[in-house]
């Protein structure tokens, strides 16, 4: 990897990005499985259904 300069804010910036995108897949994460626990318990009432989601 060709070595290049960095200054303090171009760091900063670069981490921040990191930090936003990692956030960003961690909640999109967490309303998937929200999403599809919601789905399943509303299946389960309307046809009596019993089954149960791991």
């Amino acid at each position: 990897m060709a070595p290049f300069r960095t200054t303090r804010k171009d760091r900063l910036t670069l981490s921040i990005i990191l930090l936003v995108a990692t956030l960003l897949v961690l909640a999109a994460q967490f309303i998937g499985n929200w999403g599809n626990d919601f789905d399943d318990r509303d299946l389960g009432r309307d046809t009596g259904f019993n089954y149960s989601s791991t």
